[in-house]
């Protein structure tokens, strides 16, 4: 059973990770080295692993292929000043993570691991 409460503290703490918790360091080279994309993602990991380990390790692996794209795509937009594909593209990202949250959640949960 999907219990709300769950997805509302999974959402609130994947939004920590992705925006106050994101230094400008990571933000601006995670779409050029790795060092800023592993340090953004293991921030998503230790958050996530306060509340299942299993549910963390998935997450992080799909946060890392996810972001490893639309970080190029995005960047890629704002250095040819085209913003509305930029936006476009953020928006996408934080639905896929969104959908990746509640999918590891559900199945996770339905083979008894949550």
């Amino acid at each position: 059973m999907v219990d709300l409460k769950i997805i509302f503290i999974l959402l609130f703490l994947h939004f920590l990770a992705d925006f106050p918790l994101q230094s400008s360091w990571m933000s601006n080279n995670k779409s050029k080295k790795f060092l800023p994309l592993f340090s953004h993602v293991w921030v998503h990991f230790l958050l996530l692993s306060l509340i299942w380990i299993y549910f963390a390790i998935l997450n992080a692996f799909l946060h890392f292929i996810i972001d490893f794209i639309t970080s190029r795509v995005s960047s890629y937009f704002w250095k040819t000043w085209k913003e509305n594909l930029f936006w476009i593209v953020i928006w996408f990202d934080q639905l896929l993570h969104y959908v990746c949250l509640f999918w590891t959640y559900v199945v996770l949960n339905s083979y008894g691991f949550i």
